[in-house]
């Protein structure tokens, strides 16, 4: 890993956040805590609206035997990163549902080219988090976006 400042302003920083509804921090703080902080910044909030499926993955992948019926939980969990997300305003976050996009890739593709990428597309979603343990991934063959993909800054 380098230094921030070895990097330059077309650098693309990606960070994966799997909870920030902490205590009381509601969707406004969220949004502007990631607007004051990251104003440049593009907000993917992935969501699962099929709750039983996502519980049924927890239990799968991440063997908790405490786990119970958090249904609600996750409901509440859903219903915040959507607030996030509107919160933010379309120009800053997206909102796309892992039951939909893991069956039509074109949302993806959609996504990406919001993101600033053009020449971007995808012909298949990869799948991870799957098999026997929960951790398998689909194969790669070939390139992913092809040879014409590249970024554009959004201005």
């Amino acid at each position: 890993i380098l230094p921030l400042s070895s990097y330059d302003s077309s650098t693309i920083f990606g960070a994966k956040m799997i909870r920030i509804q902490r205590e009381k921090w509601g969707s406004k703080a969220a949004a502007k805590f990631i607007s004051d902080k990251f104003p440049c910044s593009k907000v993917v909030v992935n969501i699962r609206s099929d709750v039983d499926s996502q519980l049924a993955s927890v239990e799968k992948t991440f063997v908790n035997n405490h786990l119970e019926n958090r249904t609600n939980d996750s409901l509440e969990q859903i219903e915040f990163l959507k607030s996030l997300a509107d919160e933010l305003g379309d120009s800053q976050a997206r909102v796309i549902d892992m039951t939909k996009w893991s069956e039509d890739v074109g949302i993806l593709n959609n996504l990406i080219e919001w993101i600033g990428f053009k020449g971007c597309v995808l012909k298949t979603a990869l799948h991870t988090n799957h098999g026997e343990d929960g951790f398998q991934q689909d194969d790669v063959e070939g390139d992913t976006f092809g040879h014409t993909c590249q970024f554009m800054k959004n201005d």
